[in-house]
């Protein structure tokens, strides 16, 4: 049971290393403007030197808003 335990703490710690990497790694490429490598990922067989940039996204255009006409509500008294 002990031995159990300890593999379950290892895989756990395992994958909460991998999302803080992942996590830092995304702000990293952000912060810099540039796409980077993944420690899994090798440069040579993607082809791309140190850093490639990132393409240029455009972004969309926000559908203008139609303004709504103000109108007064009629009162209805119930009785």
């Amino acid at each position: 049971m002990e031995v159990l335990n300890t593999v379950i703490a290892i895989v756990l710690l395992t994958a909460i290393a991998l999302f803080i990497y992942v996590g830092l790694h995304i702000s990293k490429e952000k912060k810099l403007g540039k796409d980077l490598p993944l420690f899994w990922e090798k440069e040579k067989d993607m082809g791309y030197g140190k850093g490639y940039p990132r393409k240029s996204v455009k972004k969309a255009k926000k559908p203008a808003m139609k303004k709504k006409k103000a109108t007064k509500k009629k009162k209805t008294y119930r009785y």
